[in-house]
């Protein structure tokens, strides 16, 4: 049997590169009608639906001509209320119907019959309930659509109102919770799905964050007669920026107190692969110590960190440089020291 063909890119393939070499966001992910679909079957993601459908036993029908893949999508995704068993049947059978009008005109001529891929069946279904929610009311799906964003939104408004610290996420916007900053929530955008102002925080922003609210919670002793503060700071125009620095503003502003004395900490989560060893941004934490000579506030010491992502292997055979002199550079690796950067950089703070 003929497989059929689709010329688009699947939901999974790997985007191609733009010119300014920024990641593209896959463009499922930027269709409102794309994520108001997804929500009808309890899901967030394309491959959570597929993950059920890509056995190839599934493709075709069964005896009663009903396509396998319903029965796969209705065994795993029970109790829908948008879209109940019976209306997927119906869907089903409206593309069963097409199909076998199509497969007639290609048997007369000789051609083989076309059996959906699975990715292809799901692109039918989307359409078909696209349609019949569209033409028996499209001032209803408008709404439909605009009444979820809204929710969402609604109850993150809420939350911050009252100051619940409870997990709220909604479509790859995520509030992060920290108490030791200093208002409340930083939001966090998965794949860039949505456009907030303030930026929203990056990967590696959330998690210095969340490595910092956990070494915090969990490690009382530390903090014993401390007070710790953290400031995200503010964007170019707006920010503490750093002139000496070649304009750089560091991305958090950490205040740690130890009676009438005050360590301020300049963090800044990155990526360091493009930087080299004399970067003003790594330079920074020398740099910052001719500031503090300069404030001539002997109860006031300044620090500055860089929160590399980039590993330390392959920074050492970009810079020629062994891990323990990078990290006498003030440079933390977020991920292969995951447990122990944050203490590390408080302790050489208080060294």
């Amino acid at each position: 049997m003929a497989r059929a063909r689709s010329r688009t890119t699947t939901a999974g393939t790997a985007p191609r590169g733009r010119a300014n070499n920024r990641p593209q966001v896959p463009f499922a992910y930027k269709l409102v009608l794309n994520q108001w679909i997804l929500s009808l079957f309890n899901v967030r993601r394309f491959e959570e639906l597929a993950e059920h459908l890509r056995n190839e036993a599934l493709e075709g029908l069964d005896e009663n001509n009903v396509h396998r893949f319903h029965h796969a999508l209705t065994a795993q995704l029970f109790n829908l209320t948008e879209l109940p068993a019976e209306l997927l049947l119906e869907y089903d059978q409206n593309i069963v119907r097409h199909t076998q009008r199509l497969n007639e005109r290609r048997i007369t001529r000789g051609e083989e019959p076309i059996v959906w891929k699975y990715f292809q069946y799901l692109a039918l279904l989307f359409t078909e309930i696209y349609l019949d929610r569209y033409f028996r009311d499209a001032a209803g799906l408008r709404q439909s659509i605009n009444v979820q964003i809204v929710a969402k939104l609604e109850e993150l408004k809420g939350l911050i109102q009252k100051g619940e610290m409870k997990p709220w996420e909604f479509r790859g916007l995520r509030a992060i919770w920290s108490k030791r900053h200093l208002y409340q929530p930083l939001l966090y955008v998965d794949d860039k799905t949505v456009e907030i102002s303030p930026v929203p925080l990056n990967q590696g922003e959330r998690q210095f964050i969340e490595d910092l609210t956990a070494f915090h919670d969990g490690d009382g002793g530390f903090f014993q007669g401390k007070e710790l503060y953290l400031l995200r700071n503010l964007s170019k125009g707006r920010g503490v920026g750093f002139f000496e620095a070649s304009n750089f503003f560091p991305d958090f502003i950490l205040w740690l107190l130890i009676g009438n004395e005050q360590r301020v900490l300049f963090v800044d989560p990155k990526g360091i692969r493009n930087l080299g060893p004399t970067d003003p941004k790594i330079r920074f934490h020398t740099t910052v110590k001719e500031i503090e000579q300069r404030l001539g506030d002997p109860s006031v010491r300044l620090e500055s960190f860089i929160v590399s992502n980039t590993p330390s292997h392959t920074m050492r055979l970009l810079w020629d440089m062994q891990k323990s002199e990078m990290q006498s550079r003030h440079i933390l690796f977020q991920q292969e020291d995951q447990d122990t950067y944050v203490r590390s950089m408080l302790e050489q703070s208080l060294a």
